[in-house]
């Protein structure tokens, strides 16, 4: 094997490097869209999506619902929610964890005796 480096190797970069540099980039360019558009940044629209022409907010469904209701009681609603929460991690509020070590091996396991799940010989080929 050559220990040649070629070009596609040299300028490697890892992805999360390479994630960093395009959200510095687009974070710069946001700001000056941004300058430049001011005000007029809200008359650009995305084709596929079209646009909504309605001012007013939506009146019925499911989450206009639980909208007001939050509205109108917030302490009641942050109770609730938190109580969700709960209820849905209650399953990690007991969990123990540690590093594996040797203290975590059973008491018969010698350090030069191989396990006795191990393969003690190679397979034949």
């Amino acid at each position: 094997m050559s220990t040649q480096t070629h070009d596609h190797q040299r300028y490697r970069r890892p992805a999360r490097e390479v994630a960093e540099i395009a959200w510095m980039r687009w974070c710069a360019l946001d700001q000056r869209v941004l300058a430049v558009l001011g005000d007029r940044i809200d008359k650009l629209r995305v084709p596929a999506l079209g646009r909504d022409t309605s001012d007013a907010a939506p009146t019925k469904g499911l989450w206009a619902g639980i909208a007001r209701t939050v509205m109108a009681y917030p302490a009641v609603s942050l109770v609730l929610a938190v109580g969700v929460l709960v209820l849905a991690a209650s399953p990690l509020l007991g969990i123990r964890t540690g590093l594996a070590g040797v203290s975590t091996l059973p008491e018969d396991t010698s350090p030069g005796r191989p396990s006795p799940c191990w393969p003690t010989s190679s397979p034949a080929a």
